[in-house]
């Protein structure tokens, strides 16, 4: 069985009405030189598409590598870097862009002995051009695992998780920020049950900050969280499904657009309209031999999207302050990354494949745009 991973791209137009359901545009391979290819991420940067993942042998264990891909106009890519370390496995990268303008890349950093899981540590690099990178670099603590980080005002925010000693049933949150992405500092930790895990954190124009929390034990349904600085104090509101690899971004217009795993009905992508009281309303289930597998959504730092179709130029932004799209021409684009899921116990060789497909949609009256 071949492994996928899509990127989602859908536009949007400002509009007071509400935005229409995604339709599927492309389908496009851009990678499958790996024996596994997997956990992606993908972020605009310097006029340019980078797209990261997890190249081992296999789904767990190995020496699994980051392999950075580079592309000029999302069509023809090649591959910048290939970051190993010796008896690690580093897995799930995201990328983001530093107030100085560098690139960042977090990843878990785990030991395997075999197929058995040992201990891990997440990791940090570093880029100015994308293709020479900085050794991967520990931070936090053993046990950690610090899935994504967000830019907001010169600080880096993410939330850690981690199994607690004497407690193997129980996982705990912790809100931590950090000013270089090195040296973290611990702000809070979520008062969240039910095992939380990967967690997406962004940011309303007013400076409140959001969190959408993937849950692993109880009834499994994702929580959304909302608090304003110093970000200590939140309140909680649960959504209506599991969401698997959460990820969600906010659009000019406030509205706010997630994709994740969607259980009901089986595995399966969706991409879903996003409330800050806790709703959640898939608009687009994604079907393309991949139900098993998880969304690593991918939008963050988008600086220029160039789209050559009638002469219409659209363009987002999505980086610090908010790491939120801007309007421009009226439009703003939303993108999401398909990724195989962490965690799957399927440990055999597996040959997979990067794929791209692309969905637009306007929001003023649901047209479908074509290449």
């Amino acid at each position: 069985m071949k492994r996928h991973a899509v990127l989602l791209l859908l536009a949007f137009t400002s509009s007071a009405q509400p935005a229409t359901a995604p339709a599927l545009v492309r389908v496009a391979r851009i990678w499958d030189a790996g024996a596994h290819n997997a956990f992606t991420d993908l972020i605009r940067w310097r006029n340019r598409w980078y797209c990261t993942f997890r190249e081992p042998d296999a789904h767990v264990g190995g020496d699994g590598r980051i392999r950075v891909l580079v592309s000029a106009d999302g069509e023809a890519w090649t591959s910048a870097a290939l970051i190993g370390e010796d008896r690690i496995d580093l897995r799930d990268p995201k990328l983001s862009i530093t107030p100085d303008g560098r690139l960042m890349i977090v990843a878990g950093g785990s030991v395997y002995e075999g197929k058995r899981f040992v201990s891990r540590q997440p990791r940090v690099m570093f880029s100015s051009g994308g293709s020479t990178w900085s050794a991967p670099e520990r931070i936090l603590g053993d046990g950690d695992w610090l899935w994504r980080v967000t830019w907001q005002e010169g600080r880096a925010y993410g939330v850690t998780y981690r199994a607690e000693p004497g407690a193997s049933t129980e996982w705990t949150a912790t809100l931590v920020s950090s000013t270089d992405g090195r040296t973290f500092d611990r702000i809070t930790t979520f008062a969240v049950p039910g095992r939380p895990n990967e967690t997406t954190v962004r940011f309303m124009p007013d400076g409140e900050m959001v969190a959408l929390v993937r849950r692993e034990a109880g009834d499994l349904k994702a929580w959304l969280g909302r608090s304003r600085a110093p970000y200590t104090t939140w309140a909680w509101r649960e959504t209506p499904q599991q969401i698997g690899g959460p990820n969600f971004i906010r659009l000019p217009d406030d509205a706010l657009w997630a994709a994740g795993r969607s259980y009901p009905g089986g595995p399966k992508t969706v991409v879903a309209r996003l409330s800050l009281d806790g709703g959640y309303e898939p608009a687009r289930h994604v079907s393309i031999e991949i139900a098993w597998q998880l969304p690593e959504r991918v939008h963050d730092a988008l600086d220029e999207l160039f789209r050559r179709r009638d002469g219409v130029r659209q363009q987002a932004h999505g980086r610090a302050p908010a790491n939120n799209l801007r309007q421009c021409d009226g439009k703003g684009v939303l993108e999401h990354q398909e990724q195989a899921d962490q965690k799957t116990q399927d440990d055999e060789r597996t040959s997979t494949g990067f794929q791209i497909a692309e969905t637009r949609i306007e929001a003023d009256g649901g047209k479908e745009i074509n290449e």
